[in-house]
């Protein structure tokens, strides 16, 4: 079963300052190619971010950059901030910093995307 959620912040402008969302993913064991959050929004395409689960637990920014691995079969806290002012994105597995990089590119992004397997998550909004 796959739960997905889209939020923006409403009333709120995320065309600049410092966002953070924060949310608990589950990955059962054989996932592999399923988006776990994405940032839309970008000036030459349509994403800032994409975080891809492959296989063996890996978890990709696009399918391009290992970011964590082993994440089958456990609960684990994603935390994404994403420095909007100063173009870079910057993700968190457990409260660990495990990658960060530059906006794709200077374009503003508008939401978050965050898919979920098997439970709920829990996004809050800094």
């Amino acid at each position: 079963m796959t739960y997905h959620w889209s939020i923006g912040p409403k009333g709120l402008d995320y065309n600049s300052g410092v966002w953070q969302f924060e949310g608990y993913g589950f990955v059962p064991n054989g996932t592999s190619g399923a988006t776990m959050a994405q940032i839309h929004g970008a000036a030459h395409g349509a994403t800032t971010l994409i975080l891809r689960i492959y296989n063996y637990g890996e978890m990709r920014y696009y399918s391009r950059d290992l970011v964590a691995e082993n994440l089958y079969d456990k609960w684990f806290r994603l935390n994404i901030i994403h420095d909007v002012d100063g173009g870079t994105v910057s993700i968190f597995i457990d409260g660990k910093k495990k990658f960060h990089t530059w906006n794709q590119d200077e374009e503003r992004s508008k939401f978050i995307d965050y898919n979920n397997f098997v439970h709920s998550i829990i996004i809050h909004c800094y």
